[in-house]
């Protein structure tokens, strides 16, 4: 019973994490990207996983410009 319950949690963080991937390409694809912000709140699509994977994203790109010569 445990081994379900964690397996429904793993998925559904996976799940949360696909979604969160798609919301985030939309953004960056965006033409406006401070219309879109403004659209993805109003629509409450900005949670957790969003903020946890721009921080990454952020986060990856201070790394490679330290990289660069």
């Amino acid at each position: 019973m445990a081994g379900a319950v964690l397996l429904v949690l793993a998925c559904s963080c996976v799940s949360a994490t696909t979604s969160a991937a798609d919301r985030l390409k939309t953004l960056l694809s965006a033409k406006d990207k401070k219309a879109m912000i403004l659209e993805m709140a109003a629509n409450n699509q900005i949670d957790q996983p969003l903020m946890m994977l721009l921080d990454q994203n952020i986060q990856m790109a201070r790394d490679a410009e330290q990289a660069m010569p």
